[in-house]
């Protein structure tokens, strides 16, 4: 298990005082449970968990790389036709209103004994290409698609999109996106 969080400034340090914590700070409410977080803003859910890795314990199989990775799950508190700005993004864009999930490029499964390089960018999924959402610093919110400060914007126009579609989960205001750590 991990130790609860608390949002401090713009960091989250760990707290001593109990396993289920909750901090508040204006319309933000960050809420503990045990290892995961969940974070709550006006419009979205955020939850942060780490997971074991499948196939590291079940696998004989299994090649080489983390054992744990971080999932990251994101869930509308309002319904998607009320959003004002929509939002964009790698992750964003799942949210485009339609139902309709766009698998992108992808890498071939790995195989023992051979050197892996990640070529495959989305292509086919995203609106542009992945050098349309590289910004200048960790902190700047500037990319050719960004919402940041606007008013108003339209979902994703998927008119243009090659990658397959499928039945997705983003008409039912949710998203799960995992990251490796």
């Amino acid at each position: 298990g991990g130790r609860p969080f608390k949002l401090v400034g713009l960091a989250l340090t760990p707290l001593r005082d109990g396993p289920k914590n909750r901090q508040e700070c204006g319309e933000v409410v960050l809420q503990a449970n045990y290892s995961s977080v969940l974070l709550s803003l006006p419009e979205w859910n955020v939850t942060i968990s780490p997971m074991a890795v499948p196939s590291y314990d079940y696998q004989k199989n299994w090649l080489s790389g983390p054992k744990v990775r971080l999932d990251l799950g994101f869930s509308l508190r309002v319904p998607e036709e009320s959003l004002q700005v929509a939002p964009h993004g790698i992750i964003g864009q799942s949210f485009d209103g339609d139902g309709i999930g766009i698998s992108g490029a992808r890498d071939p499964a790995p195989r023992a004994g051979a050197h892996l390089s990640t070529t495959a960018m989305a292509e086919g999924a995203i609106e542009g290409s992945w050098r349309d959402y590289v910004m200048a610093s960790e902190y700047d919110t500037a990319f050719k698609f960004s919402r940041f400060g606007a008013a108003f914007a339209a979902p994703r126009n998927t008119t243009a999109l090659t990658g397959e579609r499928i039945r997705s989960l983003a008409n039912t205001g949710s998203a799960m996106a995992t990251e490796k750590y």
